[in-house]
């Protein structure tokens, strides 16, 4: 059966394990993805009325279109088992991520906040699709202050603000060259050696700044390509979204 998006009926017919909320939170997010400026959807329905369902709903009719690079991002690993465990009624093979340098290269994955705020990896695969569980874990803090989670997130998902991230998970190696050159630089003139001395120092970090800036500015012609329909979508589920007023700014731009 093809994949009509956003009608009901069609997602009835697909997703008959669901109930009818579920298959309504599927068809609403069917309709957002759609915009061309529809990056995110956040459900906050209460606890217990089955947003893991409307979330597993929306990743299976993405990998019916051909988008199943899907990663389900959660607080635990006991939730991550039940993310796991709850595909499988869906006949999704959701994958749990074996550390922080694993991606899961193809397919549907599931990780921890933790490894997703740890995990550069995540921003060498390009994904269709991320479902954050909880996803007041992104930024609970009253002062708005982001996660490293939010950091990573944004990066992964070709938000704007994730450049400079993305370009640190996507290059490590022109990054670790800057701040190595530039740490000397800064160590020397704490000692204060002679200033013919960092000059030379100086000078050798000309073409590793210039290969730094020039991965960044390979990163961010790649975000700007990918706003728009090609985008990557996002999904935010959590009963308590925002903790305080500040933190809304985890869903900015979404």
């Amino acid at each position: 059966m093809p994949i009509v998006l956003g009608d009901r009926a069609n997602i009835e017919q697909s997703l008959p394990f669901l109930n009818g909320g579920q298959q309504d939170d599927v068809a609403f997010a069917e309709t957002r993805f759609a915009k061309p400026d529809g990056y995110g959807v956040m459900f906050t329905n209460g606890t217990g009325t089955g947003k893991t369902y409307s979330g597993l709903g929306i990743a299976y009719r993405f990998a019916r279109q051909g988008k199943g690079n899907v990663l389900i991002a959660v607080p635990t690993q006991k939730v991550m088992e039940d993310w796991i465990r709850s595909g499988k009624n869906l006949g999704l093979d959701i994958t749990a991520l074996d550390g922080t340098r694993d991606n899961g290269r193809k397919g549907m994955a599931v990780t921890t906040y933790a490894n997703l705020g740890q995990n550069d990896s995540l921003g060498r695969r390009d994904w269709d699709l991320v479902i954050t569980d909880e996803s007041h874990y992104l930024m609970q803090e009253k002062d708005g202050n982001p996660t490293t989670f939010l950091h990573n997130l944004r990066a992964i998902s070709m938000h704007p603000r994730g450049v400079l991230r993305l370009t640190e998970m996507r290059h490590p190696k022109e990054l670790q060259a800057f701040k190595e050159v530039h740490a000397r630089i800064d160590a020397m003139m704490r000692a204060k050696r002679p200033e013919a001395e960092i000059l030379v120092v100086r000078r050798s970090a000309v073409p590793i700044n210039k290969a730094w800036a020039d991965a960044q500015g390979k990163v961010k012609g790649a975000v700007e390509a990918a706003q728009g329909p090609a985008r990557t979508r996002v999904v935010f589920l959590s009963a308590t979204p925002f903790a305080y007023e500040k933190n809304v700014d985890y869903a900015e731009g979404y």
